[in-house]
């Protein structure tokens, strides 16, 4: 299962469009593919057409649960998606809005931490995709662990001022 989520923009259409152009590719290589597409809150699901084997959802309160169980996930850069997807351990692409520096902050830390695989939309064919989501379906991972304690170091700063 492929899950192609561009969060809470509608910005993120292109790489909707760019991996539908990818499936039936994908499809002659991988014939039980499953792909799903989530398009966030601010873009329509009728706003997309795609081929009718795509599952197409809107916003999903509970995404992490679908990135926990992918097999790969192709997403932009925003922080929640790219946090849940390191936390998870599961393999992704990311495709950083360029430009955005937020999106290109969050990007040189997961190159720090080696985790997922950038790339930029703009320099992305189909082919392109289709092998990247080829080689790296199902990949296990190997991230550096992130430290999962920022409460409780924010805690402690404060703490010193109170």
């Amino acid at each position: 299962m492929v899950v192609c989520s561009i969060g809470g923009t509608s910005i993120g259409k292109s790489l909707l469009e760019l991996c539908d152009r990818t499936y039936l590719l994908i499809k002659e290589r991988i014939p039980d593919l499953r792909m799903i597409f989530v398009t966030g809150p601010r873009l329509p699901t009728e706003s997309l057409t795609v081929h009718p084997d795509i599952e197409v959802l809107g916003f999903v309160p509970d995404l992490y649960k679908y990135y926990a169980a992918c097999d790969l996930a192709v997403v932009q850069c925003g922080l929640s998606s790219i946090s849940e997807l390191a936390a998870l351990w599961r393999p992704f692409l990311y495709f950083p809005i360029e430009g955005h520096r937020e999106q290109e902050k969050v990007a040189a830390t997961l190159e720090r931490f080696g985790a997922g695989v950038k790339r930029y939309l703009s320099g992305t064919t189909p082919e392109d995709l289709v092998e990247l989501i080829t080689v790296n379906l199902g990949r296990g991972v190997s991230y550096k662990p992130m430290r999962g304690d920022g409460a409780k170091q924010a805690g402690r700063l404060i703490n010193k001022y109170l």
